[in-house]
């Protein structure tokens, strides 16, 4: 469940239990080309609002929040963007069954004028053998242009759907994980024809779903 009043979810990040690698872990979001530009010559904030499970294990409970950019083509950040640009970044130490905590970061310069690629990020380093509560729960990620942030901007989920359409297409209903083998009633049914100029929808569930 969201860690504030207003969020129905939220995003919980965690070793399994038993789990021995204490390799770094990371989570994060690229953004695309026209993102980037939007952020060209402005000084940017961002925040998220965290909290730790029981059995967080990083030392000192540390977990760090960075934007980086770059000037290559849109991409995963990976082992880092060509020419790399660290916007802002924060560190905040967790105890375990931390409270929810507040992770803000204003950048000490613009975002350069030529970047093309951006990742927000969030990273730790466990150690030890996991327990069962070895996790940070995150919320309310927010990415502005601003010289401090602001309260998070909560807007209409129907808003939201739209704007994350550009990502993914999917013939099934909006509440329906795709699945193999699926029934007609759940995805979209063509027919197949062979040398015709055409073919045919043929589920009716379809209707309303692409009006």
């Amino acid at each position: 469940t969201g860690l504030v009043n207003g969020s129905r979810f939220c995003a919980r990040v965690q070793r399994n239990s038993g789990q021995t690698g204490t390799g770094a872990i990371v989570v994060g979001q690229p953004l695309t080309t026209d993102q980037v530009v939007a952020l060209r010559g402005a000084t940017v904030s961002i925040s998220a609002s965290v909290r730790s499970g029981s059995n967080w294990s990083p030392t000192s409970g540390n977990l760090t929040m960075s934007l980086y950019v770059g000037t290559g083509s849109e991409a995963k950040r990976a082992g880092g963007f060509t020419s790399e640009t660290t916007v802002a970044t924060v560190t905040t130490a967790l105890g375990t069954s931390s409270s929810v905590t507040q992770m803000t970061a204003t950048g000490g310069s613009t975002v350069p004028t030529n970047s093309t690629q951006g990742e927000l990020q969030f990273s730790f380093t466990p150690t030890g053998t996991a327990s069962t509560n070895d996790y940070v729960e995150i919320d309310e990620v927010q990415v502005e242009i601003a010289p401090a942030s602001t309260a998070f901007e909560r807007r209409p989920f129907g808003a939201e759907l739209l704007l994350c359409q550009r990502f993914y297409q999917k013939s099934f209903d909006y509440g329906t994980a795709p699945a193999q083998n699926s029934t007609p009633t759940k995805s979209m049914a063509i027919a197949q024809v062979v040398g015709a100029a055409a073919a045919q929808f043929t589920d009716k569930a379809l209707i309303g779903v692409f009006p």
